[in-house]
């Protein structure tokens, strides 16, 4: 997984619309359920602050 995240830190200085080219399906669909379980945790921790 970590490296997942640094290729996607090394391709956040490509403008977006070529990013998608140097990744495949599988690195895409990973990054979106990592970042879909961080914005629960987020949503969660915002919950318990209200």
């Amino acid at each position: 997984m970590d490296q997942i995240d640094d290729r996607f830190e090394l391709l956040e200085s490509i403008p977006s619309e070529e990013k998608f080219f140097y990744l495949s399906k599988v690195d895409l669909l990973n990054e979106k359920e990592r970042l879909l379980k961080r914005l629960e945790a987020l949503e969660k921790l915002i919950e318990k602050t209200l």
